[in-house]
C-alpha cells in the first residue's frame, strides 16, 4: 500500500497519508498540508493521485490551492515545485480545451492553460517542461508554428531532451511530414512513447507490412514496460483480430487497471465490449460499450463506442436506444452507410416509412456499389411502388454478380414476383429459373418449346459407354414426354393427379430432389408457365411439388384450375383434395 508521510511542525512525528484512501472531501487533506506547511512536492504527489483515481475536481483543488498567492509567498525560494504544479494546471486545462467541443468554452480553456503556464515562465523563463508545456498548448489550438518554436527553444538548449523531440515530431506528423516525424522518434530506441508514437505511424498507413511492422513495435514497448496503457489497447486490438478473445480481455483489463486517463479507458472499455460483442453476449457488450461512452463522452472524439451500443441495444429490442446512438453517430459520421442502413430498419419497425425510405435512398447515393443498401430499399419499396422496387432489386443483384458475390435466391424471387405482378411473364421465367439453379425441374419444364429443355448432353464420343449413356437419356425424354403429351383425352383427365412419373425416373437413376427453400420459387416458374399457356409443363411442376411436399395446399388449387380446362369432374376432385387437406392442418 502506497502512502505519503507529512511531517509535524516542531515535532518528530509524521501523518501517514495512504494513497488509496484518499478522502473524497480534498479539504481534510488540503489542512493538514497547509497547517504542516508540507512541501510542495506532496502536494503534487497527492494531486496526481487524486488524478489517477478519477478525481479530477480533487485534483484541481489541490493545484489551484497551492498555486495560490499565499502559497507564493510562503514558499518564494521553492521554484521547481511552482513551476511544477503551475504546468500540471497547464497541462490540465490545454485537455479540457482540446476535447470540448463548444468554441467558447473551447477557447476559456485555452486562455487558462495560456496563464498558468505563463505564470510559470514568470518563475523561470528558461524551465524547459514549461516551454515543452506550452508547446502542447500550442498544438492543441492548431498554431504548429509556434508549436515549432516552443520546441525549439528546448532542444537549443537539450538536443536530447526526448519530450521536445516527441513534441517536434508531432508537429512534422501535423505539417504531413512523415518521414521527419519517423526520423526524431527513432532517436531514443528504447523510450516507450517513442515506440508507440512509431506504432501509431506506421498502423496508419492501412499497408500489410507497415501494419506488421507497427505492432512489433507496439509488442517491442510493451516488453519494455509492460503497464504502458496504450500499447496494450493496440495489442489488444490486434488480438480481437485473429481471434483471441481472452488476451484481448486479460490486456484490456491490465490497461484499465493502470490509467486513469478517459480516453484511453474508453478505447479499453470499446475493446472488451467488442470482444464480448463478437461472443454474442450482448448484456457484457452493452455495459462495456456504456463505460466507453462514458469515459469519452464526447462521439466526435471516440465515435465506435456509440456503434457498438447502437447495435447491441437494436439487437436487444431497445429501438430508441439505438435509434439515439446511432444518430449520434450520423452527427460525426454523415456519411456513414452502415449508420444510415441501420437507423432504416429502425424506423421500418417504429412504421416511419418515409423517414426509412429517405435513409436507404441517401445510402444508396452515398454508396451506389452497395448492394445491401439498394436490397434493404427494395423491400420497403415493394408494396408502394414495384416499378422502383424492381429497380432496386435488379441494381443489387447486378452489383452482386459485378462482384463475383452469389446472389441470393430470394433476391431473385423477388425480382421474378415483381416481373410476373407487372405482366412480363418471360423476364419472371428467366429470374426463376435462375434462382432455382440446376435440378429435376430443368428436365421439366418448357417441353413445348422443345423436347426436353435444359436436359444434360452427354459427352460420349463413341463406344459402348456412350451408346448406353445416350439410350438412358433417351429414356428419360420419352419417359417424361409421354406423361407430359397424353396419348388420349382419358389419360389427359388422370394425368394431374399422377405422380408415378417422378417414381420411374428414381428407379431410371434420375435424382428427385427439392430443397424446401425452391419450393416457393418453383411454384412461381409454373404459374408462369400457366400466363404463358405452357399448362402441361406447369402441371408437372405443381406435381412434383405435392411428390415432395403433399400438404402443400396452393399446388392442389393451380392443379385444380388446369384441371378445369379439361373436365368440371376433375377441378372438383382436386377442391375436395385441397378442403380435406385444409381441415386436417
Amino acid at each position: 500500500m502506497a502512502c505519503v508521510y507529512i511531517p509535524v511542525q516542531n515535532s518528530e512525528e509524521e501523518v501517514r497519508v495512504a494513497l488509496d484512501q484518499l478522502p473524497r472531501d480534498a479539504t481534510d487533506i488540503l489542512d493538514i498540508l497547509k497547517a504542516e506547511q508540507a512541501p510542495l512536492d506532496l502536494w503534487l504527489i497527492i494531486a496526481r493521485e487524486y488524478f489517477k483515481q478519477g478525481k479530477v475536481e480533487q485534483f484541481r483543488q489541490i493545484l489551484e490551492e497551492g498555486s495560490s498567492p499565499e502559497i507564493d509567498e510562503y514558499y518564494a525560494d521553492v521554484r521547481y515545485e511552482r513551476i511544477a504544479i503551475l504546468n500540471a494546471l497547464g497541462a490540465y486545462y490545454s485537455y479540457l480545451g482540446k476535447i470540448e467541443t463548444k468554441q467558447r468554452e473551447k477557447e476559456d480553456y485555452f486562455i487558462q492553460a495560456t496563464k498558468y503556464y505563463n505564470k510559470a515562465s514568470r518563475i523561470d523563463m528558461h524551465e524547459p517542461s514549461t516551454w515543452i508545456g506550452k508547446g502542447q498548448l500550442l498544438l492543441a489550438k492548431g498554431d504548429v508554428e509556434q508549436a515549432f518554436n516552443a520546441f525549439k527553444i528546448v532542444l537549443d538548449g537539450d538536443r536530447d531532451n526526448v519530450p521536445a523531440l516527441l513534441g517536434q515530431a508531432c508537429v512534422h506528423f501535423s505539417r504531413g511530414r512523415y518521414s521527419d516525424a519517423l526520423e526524431l522518434y527513432k532517436l531514443d530506441p528504447e523510450n516507450v512513447e517513442a515506440l508507440v508514437a512509431l506504432g501509431i505511424s506506421d498502423l496508419q498507413t492501412n499497408e500489410a507490412a507497415f501494419i506488421q511492422s507497427g505492432m512489433e513495435k507496439m509488442h517491442k514497448a510493451f516488453e519494455i514496460y509492460p503497464y504502458c496503457a496504450m500499447p496494450l489497447n493496440y495489442l489488444a486490438n490486434h488480438f480481437f483480430f485473429t481471434g483471441q478473445h481472452f488476451l484481448v480481455e486479460q490486456l484490456t483489463e491490465t490497461a484499465l487497471a493502470v490509467t486513469m486517463h478517459g480516453p484511453t479507458k474508453a478505447h479499453s472499455y470499446y475493446n472488451l465490449a467488442r470482444s464480448y460483442h463478437s461472443k454474442g453476449d450482448y448484456e457484457k457488450a452493452g455495459m462495456y460499450y456504456m463505460a466507453s461512452v462514458k469515459e469519452s463522452n464526447n462521439p466526435h472524439e471516440f465515435v465506435l463506442p456509440y456503434y457498438g451500443l447502437g447495435q447491441v441495444q437494436l439487437k436487444l429490442g431497445d429501438l430508441r436506444s439505438a435509434l439515439t446512438n446511432f444518430e449520434k453517430v450520423l452527427e460525426v459520421q454523415p456519411e456513414n452507410c452502415d449508420t444510415l442502413k441501420a437507423l432504416g430498419h429502425i424506423y421500418v419497425q417504429l412504421e416511419q416509412n418515409e423517414k426509412a425510405q429517405e435513409l436507404f435512398k441517401k445510402a444508396t447515393k452515398i454508396d451506389p456499389r452497395d448492394p445491401q443498401a439498394f436490397l434493404d430499399l427494395g423491400d420497403l419499396l415493394i408494396s408502394t411502388d414495384i416499378g422502383a422496387a424492381l429497380d432496386a432489386f435488379k441494381t443489387a443483384r447486378n452489383l452482386l454478380k459485378r462482384g463475383n458475390e452469389e446472389v441470393p435466391l430470394d433476391l431473385l424471387n423477388n425480382i421474378g414476383a415483381l416481373h410476373f405482378e407487372r405482366g412480363e411473364f418471360e423476364l419472371a421465367g428467366e429470374m426463376f429459373k435462375e434462382a432455382l439453379g440446376e435440378g429435376i425441374w430443368c428436365n421439366l419444364f418448357g417441353a413445348e418449346e422443345e423436347s426436353i429443355l435444359h436436359m444434360p448432353q452427354t459427352n460420349a464420343e463413341g463406344g459402348a459407354s456412350g451408346n448406353e449413356a445416350r439410350q438412358s437419356q433417351n429414356r428419360r425424354v420419352n419417359l417424361i414426354n409421354s406423361t407430359q403429351y397424353p396419348v388420349d383425352a382419358s389419360s389427359s383427365i388422370h394425368q394431374y393427379k399422377d405422380v408415378q412419373l417422378f417414381h420411374r425416373l428414381e428407379e431410371q437413376g434420375l435424382s428427385v430432389e427439392l430443397p424446401w427453400n425452391k419450393v416457393s420459387t418453383l411454384f412461381n416458374l409454373a404459374r408462369v408457365l400457366e400466363q404463358m399457356h405452357q399448362t402441361e409443363s406447369a402441371s408437372i411442376l405443381y406435381r412434383l411439388i405435392l411428390f415432395k411436399y403433399p400438404d402443400y395446399t396452393d399446388a392442389y388449387l393451380r392443379l385444380a384450375a388446369i384441371a378445369k380446362l379439361a373436365t368440371c369432374s376433375n377441378a372438383s376432385n382436386w377442391l375436395y383434395s385441397s378442403a380435406s387437406l385444409s381441415s386436417v392442418l
